[in-house]
């Protein structure tokens, strides 16, 4: 599987929303700060390699999510 450099399709803020965290929990839970994750979230920042894994794993995700198109 070939990591895309582009910001995903998923709506991270709405995911984040969903499970009903706050910036700083979600951050804590993924290990990242929440100033990296909010950039992410606003798309001013793409999204690590690491952070996806994180993602993936923290919301129970799958890859293909994030970059179906909607």
């Amino acid at each position: 599987m070939e990591l895309k450099r582009e910001q995903p399709k998923m709506d991270l803020k709405q995911l984040r929303i969903a499970h009903g965290w706050s910036q700083n929990e979600a951050a804590n839970r993924i290990g990242f700060s929440r100033n990296y994750l909010a950039m992410v979230e606003n798309g001013k920042q793409y999204i690590s390699k690491n952070m996806m894994k994180a993602v993936i794993d923290v919301y129970g995700v799958t890859y293909d999510d994030f970059y179906k198109d909607i």
